[in-house]
């Protein structure tokens, strides 16, 4: 190796897994909360988990999305395939930070109409109150 030539190696990419925590709410939903990366490679867990919760029979769902540093449109895709499977009587609310990431993605998309964006947990519960109490 010539001794006047450094070479510097790129820095590992670290990839961020995914982590998902589920609580009950309110009337039998549930609050999914992820935090890391949603793309190809993460995105299983939480369709799986999401379409479990409506195959159960579960038709309140909010997904607290504040936490996810990257999404893909796979991820997205996820959601919507999820939503569809809450029937026309389920609701879906997305919390999810105005300016990140994830919202870039949704805007993007032309904010899908059947997903409810919200900025707050307790907004999303205050529509789910209001949807159910309807």
């Amino acid at each position: 190796m010539n001794p006047g030539l450094h070479v510097m190696s790129a820095p590992e990419q670290r990839r961020e897994a995914l982590h998902l925590d589920e609580a009950a709410i309110l009337a039998g939903g549930r609050l999914f909360i992820a935090e890391g990366e949603l793309d190809v490679s993460t995105v299983g867990a939480l369709r799986d988990r999401l379409c479990a919760a409506a195959e159960q029979g579960v038709r309140t769902i909010v997904l607290d999305l504040r936490g996810v540093t990257f999404m893909d449109s796979i991820a997205m895709a996820a959601i919507v395939c999820a939503r569809r499977k809450l029937g026309d009587d389920g609701r879906l609310a997305i919390v999810v930070e105005p300016g990140s990431y994830a919202m870039l993605i949704f805007e993007i998309a032309g904010r899908p109409a059947a997903l409810e964006l919200v900025e707050t947990r307790e907004q999303a519960f205050a529509g789910l109150e209001a949807w159910a109490a309807a």
